[in-house]
């Protein structure tokens, strides 16, 4: 489902306002699947230097239908034909992304449903040692095996990956390219193409295994538990192994007349990249799997006691207090292949995943462990104030505090008050104030260090100079970074590397939380409850977006140094790699309100049940410099954050059968609430549209041990919009459509 794609490089007429055109089939020019060929033509402005070495004179890659003017022809093989053919390189062409053509469309290697096997076993039971002591242990285990495929590891584009030499040796040539390049006497081709897809094979088990009790000592009550639990993980990803990949592409005539390896290894096969038309035996021989695993260990133990205090004129005090102890290992071993590393300090560059355009830019996966421990001592009651009065048939105060001691981060005091308010049977209210903290978890401190890439803007880009929250910050930041006049930054021809990794420098992150609620119950068949709530979160725990960390970077009054140390630039200012890790931001707020009501209507011999579950989100803002306070990013009402989401359901229920109507309704939102309205072209509004997906489900009762239903979720098989981010669905759209599931239960 190709989408909409905005093209970041057209900044329309020289207004100094920013035009975005939206593609409606987004392809990268300088790349193609089944293959895109240069050929120097009478206008070729480098003699005999090979097409190949291009890129190293002019210093940007070469891209179809030559925009340089260097003299050379582009050429693809037809998908449909398998015939060679002119290059069309489609319309709206900004260098490297154009509307249709023969490009690459990345869309076209993901997968967009990932399949999986799934294996659950719980097993459970208690023992009552006497009637004031029972014992209670669980077990569980779970194994789920996952697949995916997505964008290939090597790329060659000339930006990239080096374009592949195609020598007037090589007999894997279609015809009409033989016949081009006798025509006019070359010995060398170029060759850009789209390597291998990625697919990889997740395997994660889980076991876990409890032991407690429960009882009381006269009026006091006490709890304890021990679990352990592990998650072991296996990733399974192709790749192309480079040495042998390299040789069986430089591939030659036998004597027998076959391809065979230049290099006359007899184990070598030769590779034809050309149309996707390698041997099975040519991708077994130059492709390698590699097995990264980890590994999560988690132990608790728990004891808590419960009781009452004393009385008082309204009621009597209850407490609760107790301790527990935490302890969480982590480790990861990437394959070998992917942690090797240079003396020199270049990363490995093995296989085509660890491969950057240069070998400085050749990355690698480290191996990590690292565990922490946690002590906890908490402590809560609730104390009744007043009973039996007019209008207060109960108001109770509530009182909470934990103290936490982190192995990593240190100690940490959390607190909860709350009033609880009981006018009659009717009307019931709650007020909450809590300050909470939360520590970084293991994958948050130490998950190892990936590879990725992502298409960025770069800030200090001559086009985008102008933009950004203050254009006048950036100008002189980038300035002080030591950018030349006119800096024209590669990101603007694909992606950059990115780095993720864990960070153990991060701290606790604090939020203080304010709820108030009133619930209304009539009868038993009717309940309303409406919640307002405010969260102010501070040093939040967040993962950076490589476009944010740029732009923090230089938009502030000064270099925010914090975010600049993680932008590696080569020294002609080009972003080599940006390190994404997670981070303490500065600030984040959310406020909205919740709305839930049910209705149940008793009938002869059925029950039909109404509920509707909504939520108006009326601020979520983000403020990820902590320099710069007017970097505030306010997505309330933002595609991804609609200001309005609900979720109703009827159903109607017998003893023998039920049915179930469930709309998941996801409001209006803008695409982007800081574009202004000449952002756009005249046809796009800057909306995406409300969407409800209505599900159906029918159960049926066999007998009291069997039991059947089916199902159709989303019915009238809607389609997300056709816009970036969204043309194949994500968390909150769907991008599969109609599907229907059904299933048996038998007890014995």
């Amino acid at each position: 489902n190709p989408g909409f794609q905005p093209n970041p490089l057209n900044t329309g007429p020289n207004d100094g306002i920013a035009n975005t055109i939206f593609f409606q089939d987004v392809r990268f020019q300088a790349l193609s699947e089944e293959g895109l060929f240069y050929l120097p033509n009478s206008n070729y402005l480098f003699g005999n230097l090979p097409i190949t070495q291009v890129s190293s004179i002019v210093g940007r890659p070469v891209f179809a239908d030559d925009p340089f003017g260097l003299g050379y022809d582009t050429y693809t093989i037809d998908r449909d034909t398998g015939n060679l053919r002119d290059f069309i390189p489609g319309a709206n062409c900004q260098i490297v992304p154009c509307d249709g053509g023969d490009g690459f469309r990345t869309q076209e290697t993901n997968t967009l449903n990932s399949p999986s096997e799934r294996v659950i076993f719980s097993v459970n039971g208690h023992y009552d040692i006497n009637p004031t002591l029972r014992l209670t242990s669980d077990f569980k285990y779970a194994k789920v095996e996952s697949a995916a495929s997505g964008q290939a590891s090597v790329f060659h584009d000339d930006n990239f990956g080096p374009l592949i030499t195609i020598t007037n040796e090589n007999p894997f040539r279609p015809q009409e390219l033989v016949d081009l390049m006798d025509t006019r006497s070359l010995e060398v081709a170029a060759l850009a193409v789209v390597g291998l897809s990625n697919r990889s094979v997740n395997t994660r088990e889980t076991i876990q295994f409890s032991f407690g009790g429960s009882g009381s000592w006269d009026t006091t009550g006490y709890d304890f538990y021990i679990q352990q639990g592990q998650v072991e993980e296996e990733m399974v990803r192709g790749d192309l192994f480079n040495a042998r990949y390299y040789e069986a592409l430089d591939a030659v005539t036998g004597i027998d007349g076959t391809p065979v390896c230049r290099s006359g290894n007899a184990n070598c096969v030769a590779y034809n990249p050309i149309d996707n038309l390698a041997s099975q035996a040519a991708i077994d021989y130059v492709s390698v799997d590699l097995i990264d695993t980890s590994k999560i260990e988690q132990t608790i133990v728990s004891f808590g006691i419960n009781g009452d205090v004393f009385n008082v004129p309204s009621g009597t005090v209850e407490y609760a207090a107790g301790i527990e102890y935490r302890k969480e290992s982590s480790e990861s071993n990437p394959d070998p292949l992917t942690q090797a590393r240079e003396p020199n300090g270049l990363g490995s560059g093995l296989v085509g995943s660890t491969t950057g355009p240069s070998a400085e830019l050749n990355t690698f996966v480290s191996s990590v462990k690292g565990e922490y421990d946690v002590a906890e001592f908490y402590g809560e009651a609730i104390i009744p104030l007043l009973v039996d009065l007019t209008a207060i048939d109960s108001l109770d105060l509530e009182l909470a505090a934990r103290y936490s001691d982190h192995s990593i981060t240190g100690g940490d005091t959390t607190y909860k008050s709350a009033l609880n308010w009981t006018a009659n049977d009717v009307i019931r209210t709650r007020l909450t104030y809590s300050k909470a903290v939360r520590a970084p978890n293991i994958s948050e401190l130490f998950a190892p260090q990936q590879t990725s890439a992502a298409f960025v803007t770069d800030p200090c880009h001559i086009d985008n100079l102008g933009l950004g929250s203050n254009p006048a910050n950036r100008q002189a930041n980038c300035e002080a970074l030591g950018m030349p006049a006119g800096f024209q930054s590669a990101a603007a021809f694909g992606t950059r590397n990115t780095l993720l990794s864990g960070n153990q420098e991060l701290s606790p992150e604090e939020a203080d939380t304010f709820t108030l609620g009133i619930v209304i119950t009539p009868n038993n068949n009717f309940n309303l409850a409406i919640d307002y709530w405010d969260i102010e979160i501070t040093d939040a725990i967040t993962n950076q977006n490589p476009d944010d960390l740029l732009a923090s970077c230089v938009d502030g009054a000064t270099l925010n140094q914090s975010a600049c140390n993680l932008v590696q630039r080569s020294n002609l200012f080009q972003i080599n790699s940006i390190g994404i890790k997670s981070i303490n931001a500065a600030k984040f707020n959310a406020r909205g309100t919740d709305l839930d009501l049910s209705y149940l209507w008793e009938l002869n011999e059925a029950q039909l049940r109404l509920s509707f579950q909504g939520t108006y989100l009326d601020e979520r803002k983000f403020q990820l410099n902590q320099d710069d306070p007017s970097d505030i990013d306010s997505r309330a009402g933002q595609v991804g954050t609609p200001h309005f989401r609900a979720l109703i359901n009827t159903s109607y229920m017998t003893d023998l059968y039920s049915v179930n109507w469930s709309i998941n309704y996801i409001g209006k939102s803008s695409f982007d609430k800081d574009a202004t309205a000449e952002a756009f072209p005249d046809w796009f509004d800057n909306t995406v549209d409300a969407v409800a997906y209505h599900n159906l489900y029918f159960g049926y009762n066999f007998s009291e041990n069997i039991s059947a239903h089916i199902g159709i979720n989303n019915i009238a098989d809607k389609e997300p919009e056709n816009l970036p981010g969204l043309n194949s669905g994500g968390l909150l759209y769907d991008g599969i459509g109609r599907r229907y599931y059904a299933g048996v239960k038998i007890s014995l």
